[in-house]
C-alpha cells in the first residue's frame, strides 16, 4: 500500500487528467484532487467542462467526474472498514431468496407510462453516475468478488451455481487503515447529457468528427448511427449504450440531435441561425453552444415530462421549483441514491413489443 500514502501527498502538488483508462492504480481508484489554481482556472470558462469541475467557483470539485459519491448515512460495514455487510455476521437471507419472493408474482402493477419511462430513467441514470468495477468474478469467490449462491431449486441452477458479482472499485486511501471504504463516481452528478459526450475531455475528443463542430457517426442502411468498435457495438460517451435496444436507440438520437442542430443544410436549425449571428464564430464554439442546448434539452425532459411521469400528481411538491443557484448545496449523487433510491426496476416490464415500419405488431422479445 506504499503507492496510496506516497500519491497523496505527491498529487496535491501535480494536476491530473483522469480518465476512466487511467484512474486504476494498486486495485483502487484515485480521486480528482483539488488545484490551488481552481478558482482562476473556473472563473475564466466560458462553458461548462467535461468532467463537471468549475460549477461551483468555491469548491471547483462538487458534484465532479472522478469524485467520491457522498453518503447520507454512515457506511455499515461488518469490520466497520471494508467488509461487505453481513459477509462475516450472516445474519440475513439470501438476496436471491428475497429478490425471488417479492417478485414471484405474474401480475403486472398497471400503469399508463410507456416503455419509455423506463429507458429514459436508464438514460437519465448513466448521465448522472457510474461506479467502476475491473476484471471478473467466478462462483470460487475472491476478495472483490460477492457472488451470490444459487439454491437447488433455482431455476437460474443449471447454468451456474451463483450469480456472479463483483464490489465497486475502492477509492484509493480508503478500506484501509481505519479509514471506511469509498466509492467512485465517475461521471458527472449533473444532467449536462455527459453520456452522450462522455466525463472527461480525452474520453470526448474520440467522438469529435474531426475538427468540426458535430460527433462522429456511420451510415448503416442509409441511416446515420454513433461509430461501431470492435465488438460491433456503439462507441459512445458511455460504455454502457449496449446494454439493451432502448438504450442504444436514445444514444442514437441524441447524437443525430447534435449533429442535426450544427447542419449547415438545415436552415430552421440552430447551426445556421448562430452562424448568421456571428460569422466569427469557430467549430469549437459551435460545438459548445450545440452542447450546451442538448444538456439544456436533456434537463427540460428530465424535469418537465420524465419527473411528473414517475412521480405522479405529487410531483410538485416533492420537486420545489428552481429560484437561484445555491452555492452550499453539494450536487454529488449519494450512494443510498445510485444504488438504492433509483434502482427503479420494477419499471422493467418481462417483454417488449417489436413494432416493424409499418408500426404494426411484430414480436415480443424478453427483457
Amino acid at each position: 500500500m506504499r503507492y496510496e500514502h506516497v500519491a497523496f501527498e505527491v498529487s496535491l502538488a501535480v494536476p491530473r487528467r483522469l480518465t476512466p483508462n487511467n484512474i486504476m492504480r494498486d486495485g483502487c481508484v484515485q480521486s480528482n484532487l483539488p488545484n490551488p489554481c481552481a478558482a482562476d482556472i473556473c472563473y475564466h470558462k466560458n462553458y461548462r467542462t467535461f468532467d463537471g469541475s468549475c460549477n461551483n467557483l468555491r469548491d471547483s470539485l462538487k458534484g465532479a467526474a472522478f469524485t467520491p459519491f457522498i453518503r447520507l448515512l454512515p457506511p455499515d460495514y461488518d469490520d466497520r472498514i471494508n467488509a461487505v455487510s453481513d459477509s462475516i455476521s450472516r445474519e440475513r437471507p439470501n438476496p436471491r431468496f428475497i429478490s425471488r419472493a417479492l417478485l414471484s408474482s405474474r401480475r403486472s402493477i398497471a400503469s399508463r407510462a410507456s416503455s419509455m419511462l423506463m429507458q429514459f430513467g436508464q438514460f437519465l441514470s448513466h448521465d448522472m453516475s457510474k461506479n467502476k468495477l475491473d476484471g471478473r468474478c467466478t462462483c470460487q469467490g475472491g476478495s472483490e468478488c460477492i457472488s451470490i449462491s444459487l439454491s437447488e431449486m433455482d431455476s437460474r441452477r443449471h447454468k451456474s451455481p451463483c450469480i456472479p458479482l463483483k464490489r465497486s472499485i475502492r477509492v484509493c486511501g480508503t478500506g484501509i487503515h481505519g479509514v471506511p471504504r469509498q466509492q467512485m463516481n465517475l461521471n458527472t452528478a449533473f444532467i449536462d447529457a455527459s453520456q452522450v459526450y462522455g466525463s472527461d475531455a480525452i474520453t470526448q475528443r474520440k467522438f469529435r468528427a474531426g475538427v468540426r463542430s458535430g460527433l462522429s457517426m456511420i451510415p448503416i442502411g442509409g441511416r446515420m448511427f454513433p461509430p461501431m468498435d470492435g465488438r460491433n457495438t456503439f462507441n459512445t460517451g458511455d460504455d454502457r449504450s449496449n446494454l439493451f435496444v432502448g438504450l442504444a436507440a436514445l444514444h442514437t438520437v441524441f447524437v443525430r440531435l447534435h449533429n442535426k442542430f450544427v447542419s449547415l443544410q438545415i436552415l430552421s436549425m440552430i447551426d445556421s441561425v448562430l452562424r448568421t449571428m456571428n460569422k466569427k464564430w469557430d467549430e469549437d464554439r459551435l460545438f459548445q453552444e450545440t452542447r450546451k442546448v442538448v444538456g439544456a434539452i436533456m434537463q427540460v425532459i428530465t424535469y418537465q415530462e420524465f419527473l411528473p411521469a414517475l412521480l405522479g400528481s405529487s410531483h410538485n411538491k416533492l420537486i420545489p421549483k428552481y429560484t437561484h443557484y445555491k452555492p452550499n448545496t453539494n450536487p454529488a449523487i449519494s450512494n443510498e441514491f445510485a444504488g438504492a433510491a433509483y434502482r427503479l426496476h420494477g419499471l422493467i416490464q418481462a417483454e417488449e413489443l417489436g413494432l416493424i415500419y409499418s408500426l404494426e405488431s411484430h414480436e415480443k422479445s424478453k427483457l
